[in-house]
């Protein structure tokens, strides 16, 4: 179980933020593995912005957001200037890890990529039925197991607080 809190302080200029060490990762294989480590941090910076992310879950996930976040910012400077635009970047970020982990867990392995889901040449012979059907089912049923706390301060000062998962 991961401890990780953000809270407002000093009449909202300030954000505290506790994050245990321990590090709980399931793989692909439902394989469960738990340790506390001790050099470890789990609130990370977002670049250079004012935004930190205390993770839960999956560090690897978790790391390959934060790294989409800080290649958006690197292209959009101010969207860490507005909460707003932070959530519609962390939702990207997200977003693309996810689907990245989708079409390693499950497309892959069942020999598709997304284009041949979603872009299907015309020449080409329609997918099974089965196999579509199946890929449907696993991408629907796909979790990943990792919750993101994003804390930080907008152009104006202002302490902001949100969820990512």
């Amino acid at each position: 179980m991961t401890v990780c809190i953000g809270a407002l302080a000093a009449k909202s200029k300030a954000i505290v933020m506790v994050a245990d060490k321990a590090i709980t990762y399931t793989s692909y294989s439902s394989a469960l593995l738990q340790w506390d480590v001790t050099g470890l941090c789990k609130i990370l910076p977002i670049g250079a912005s004012s935004w930190h992310v205390l993770m839960g879950g999956d560090p690897i996930f978790a790391l390959q957001v934060i790294h989409a976040c800080e290649t958006s910012l690197l292209d959009n400077p101010g969207e860490a200037g507005n909460v707003w635009s932070m959530m519609d970047c962390v939702a990207a970020g997200y977003a693309s890890a996810r689907q990245k982990r989708v079409e390693e867990a499950v497309l892959r392995p069942r020999l598709v990529d997304k284009d041949a889901l979603v872009r299907r040449d015309a020449a080409l012979a329609p997918l099974d039925q089965r196999l579509a059907d199946s890929v449907a089912d696993a991408v629907g049923q796909f979790q990943i197991d990792c919750d993101l706390l994003v804390c930080g301060f907008d152009d104006q000062r202002e302490p902001h607080l949100f969820l990512a998962v």
